[in-house]
């Protein structure tokens, strides 16, 4: 009874001032609103794991340069020919895969023209991080040689959306920059990594024949059975050590860190677009200019090399 009497008086009062009323309940929607939007936040950046198998075990590697006061950050990245001897020199890995960022247009198939987020990848990159294509395979290492037929692996929203989830696409070309890639593969749901990718390349060149002070690759690894974190970030410096001994004019003062590969998504996790218009190579005029001169589809792409500055990058004959 005195319940039923409380309330009473409550939705009497309530309504003897609308004013007050309209405001109780707007805080009380936005706080309701807020706690769903923090738990959510919580739930997705926090708790959630990676969808990939043993995430604990996955890591991005970073150059950094601390004697130049450069900060870690996820926008670091690592020489390709860096790349190259991490993964062939260093035993705390299973494997350690590589990529970087040529933003390309998808025509074709009577559907207009996109831009999307793509990432030319080494052969490796699939199965260092344990992801495997609902339809189709991701790609052999004789495609990851230059010369060789262009193929690509497409996200699983990209196949849904523009193509109907049509299976008939598997084996058929997608025209990215009016050059034909043969579908090969289809990502499974919700897989967009690196940065919102939507269609996977081979690189189809060798890291190892680049310039060593070129630094705009992303590396993924994945951590050798057996070996910690903490080993593997003493390997690690140990190595950096010798490289800035054996190479001077390149570097000197440049060490490289070790993260994990939750931690190094937190960011991204928080911000699901990404921007197709500025990521590694400055403006979007100076990127799109980059990608076309450094594919390895395009004439003398061995004989250039980055030349990073300020803005963006300058490309330049060796």
């Amino acid at each position: 009874m005195e319940l039923a009497r409380d309330l009473g008086f409550g939705f009497r009062l309530l309504r003897k001032s609308p004013g007050f009323t309209v405001a109780a309940v707007l805080a009380l929607a936005l706080g309701i609103g807020a706690t769903i939007t923090i738990a959510s936040a919580v739930d997705a950046l926090l708790l959630r794991p990676l969808p990939y198998p043993d995430p604990d075990r996955l890591v991005t590697l970073r150059e950094v340069n601390h004697a130049q006061g450069q900060a870690d950050s996820a926008d670091s990245n690592v020489s390709p020919v860096q790349f190259a001897d991490f993964r062939e020199r260093l035993s705390s890995f299973e494997d350690v895969a590589g990529w970087w960022y040529p933003d390309l247009n998808l025509t074709g198939h009577d559907r207009e023209p996109e831009r999307i987020s793509t990432a030319d990848v080494t052969d490796n990159f699939f199965s260092v991080l344990r992801v495997d294509p609902v339809e189709g395979r991701a790609f052999a290492p004789s495609e990851d040689q230059y010369g060789a037929e262009p193929v690509v692996v497409i996200g699983y929203d990209l196949w849904k959306r523009r193509y109907g989830s049509d299976r008939s696409l598997l084996g058929r070309p997608l025209l990215l920059d009016g050059r034909e890639n043969v579908v090969v593969g289809i990502a499974p749901p919700g897989f967009r990594y690196p940065r919102q990718t939507e269609v996977w390349r081979p690189l189809g060149w060798d890291p190892s024949q680049h310039n060593r002070g070129a630094r705009f690759f992303g590396v993924v690894a994945r951590i050798a059975e057996g070996k910690t974190l903490e080993e593997a970030r003493a390997e690690m410096d140990a190595f950096t050590t010798r490289l800035a001994q054996e190479f001077p004019a390149t570097n000197a003062g440049w060490g490289a860190s070790v993260v994990p590969l939750l931690h190094s998504e937190l960011p991204l996790r928080s911000q699901r677009a990404r921007s197709p218009r500025f990521r590694r190579f400055g403006s979007g005029v100076g990127r799109d200019r980059a990608s076309r001169e450094l594919s390895p589809r395009s004439p003398g792409f061995e004989s250039r090399s980055l030349v990073h500055t300020s803005s963006g990058v300058m490309i330049h004959p060796e």
